[in-house]
């Protein structure tokens, strides 16, 4: 062919040596990653690609053969063939898609596609790219923009790790954060990311995709290797039934036999390709376009995780419908059952706050991905001024608007039963300390009326002990004194009896009384002092 003649001479070599300049470039900025696509390693998974031809509405899908990928010669004449356009009919649209970041084809690319490394390095890492023109206006959608999107992944894991532990997350080699580890859990959910770089040119437009398989690097580990010992791979997800909240179809209006559930854990990959290869496509010479299909999957794959996550049971009913509807009756006895439903109240509203949390998290990145799409400039129109297009257009931007506005309305829900469970905690709380008031004022009445009769007993008894010891011992004494001999009552001795008896039972009263006497004068002197007072108050008046 004439393409491969005249890209096999002096353009093709000048081409490889770019190639090799900007591998060094990639390697340097990447250089502190422990783990990245450019190391010269077994990353455990294959990078794919598709090229996606638009001609008339309809899109053709082929496979690039870039088995001599490890030539850089052969590589780019490869790619050029692959790229070009079978046929002279213009315009030449053509969208390139890619799964996994293959530093060989993502070199190729670049050089013939003006990818600068930043769209490369945004895209290993979380980050925000921001291209900017030499007069400091930010480029278009039309140009590049980055998107994330929550999806399930399948936990592959050796003997070695059956416990929970902190991981670090590397999909496609592409650091993507920390999350834990746990046997029990069958999959997990991870932020996938999705890159355009649209700049306009007759040889394409590119879509970087993660690749579904993941490696989980434990965080003290000193020395990473690969393969991990827990990997992720693709989580297809089982059929609900009936009973799910929601569910989507994927039907065909041409082919309604070809029905295909959608899930969350669908991979993108496979959702995009069928859609390119059997789908109508709106494209003009708007880059925009080519990647719509693109983007309604990204949108559903929000759409459908959402859902999922905040569905009534987990906003509204979160306490349980018997819970909400039973009264709120407590016996006054029944003080346990208050405190384990403060619990449960408690437990509630923390569920949630972790909820909610999640929530603020999504508005954020889906506020990001507005703004990365251009949907929030309401006067944004397509360059080309298709009427078909502009109408996809405004739909879409409808649809984002319309998850956003229903994120807020779940935000506002979730803050209100939020302010609920606290107000029925405070409510919970006051009716808890008046009952435990109520309980201090019994134990405080019982407690006096208890000290009130042991001072009863304690004066009778004192009281009688002061008889006792009066009368008693005299009496003994005055007895035996009273008998000196063999008197009998009545005779001329019996006076001693009286004699001895009472002079000595008043003084030992009188001495025994005398704490009682000198309190009763005490108070006679005060009371007496206190109306002199009020004498002396009424004359000076």
């Amino acid at each position: 062919m004439e393409s491969t003649a005249s890209s096999a001479g002096p353009a093709a070599q000048d081409s490889c040596v770019k190639m090799e300049k900007y591998r060094k470039t990639m390697e340097k900025a990447l250089s502190s990653k422990s783990i990245h696509p450019w190391q010269n390693i077994n990353h455990g998974w294959k990078s794919r690609i598709r090229i996606v031809r638009f001609s008339q509405g309809a899109a053709s899908v082929t496979e690039p053969n870039l088995n001599r990928r490890n030539n850089p010669q052969h590589l780019w004449q490869d790619l050029n063939e692959a790229i070009e356009h079978p046929t002279n009919s213009s315009p030449k649209r053509t969208l390139i898609l890619l799964e996994g970041m293959d530093p060989r084809i993502a070199e190729a690319l670049s050089i013939k596609l003006d990818i600068v490394p930043e769209f490369w390095i945004s895209h290993y890492t979380p980050s925000t790219l921001t291209l900017l023109s030499p007069s400091g206006i930010k480029h278009t959608r039309s140009t590049y923009w980055s998107s994330y999107f929550p999806a399930k992944m399948r936990f592959v894991a050796n003997k070695a790790h059956r416990k929970k532990a902190q991981f670090h997350l590397y999909q496609g080699s592409c650091y993507r954060g920390v999350i834990g580890f746990n046997p029990a859990h069958e999959w997990t959910e991870v932020w996938n990311s999705v890159s355009f770089w649209g700049q306009r040119s007759d040889n394409g437009w590119t879509v970087l995709m993660d690749i579904p398989f993941g490696v989980l690097i434990p965080k003290d580990e000193p020395k990473v290797t690969l393969p991990g010992s827990v990997s992720l791979q693709t989580y297809v997800e089982p059929f609900s039934g009936p009973g799910s909240y929601s569910s989507s179809v994927i039907v065909s209006l041409e082919d309604p036999a070809s029905h295909k559930r959608y899930t969350g854990g669908l991979p993108l990959w496979d959702s995009v390709l069928q859609a390119y290869e059997t789908e109508k496509v709106i494209t003009t010479d708007d880059p925009f376009s080519a990647a719509t299909i693109v983007r309604n999957f990204i949108f559903l794959k929000w759409q459908y995780d959402i859902s999922e996550r905040y569905n009534p049971n987990h906003t509204i009913w979160i306490s349980g419908v018997s819970d909400s509807f039973a009264p709120f009756e407590v016996q006054p006895d029944h003080r346990n059952t208050i405190i384990e439903r403060g619990r449960k109240v408690a437990a509630d509203y923390q569920s949630l706050r972790v909820s909610r949390q999640y929530l603020q998290h999504y508005e954020f990145f889906i506020l990001d991905t507005i703004q990365a799409l251009g949907f929030d400039n309401t006067d944004f129109a397509s360059s080309d001024g298709n009427d078909e297009f502009q109408k996809v257009l405004n739909q879409e931007s409808k649809r984002w608007t319309r998850l956003r506005e229903h994120i807020r309305m779940l935000d506002d829900l979730i803050s209100g039963n939020m302010a609920m469970y606290a107000q029925r905690s405070t409510m919970e709380e006051a009716f808890l300390n008046r009952l435990q008031a109520y309980d201090s004022f019994e134990q405080t009445k019982a407690a006096n009326e208890q000290a009130a009769a042991a001072n009863r007993t304690a004066r009778s008894s004192g009281q009688l002990t002061k008889i006792a010891t009066v009368a008693v011992p005299f009496t003994v004494a005055a007895s035996i004194l009273s008998m000196n001999g063999d008197f009998a009552a009545g005779e001329r001795l019996f006076f001693v009896y009286w004699c001895v008896a009472l002079p000595l039972t008043f003084a030992l009263l009188a001495w025994v009384m005398q704490d009682d006497l000198q309190g009763l004068k005490k108070r006679a002197l005060k009371k007496r002092r206190n109306v002199s007072d009020d004498h002396d108050t009424e004359y000076d008046t």
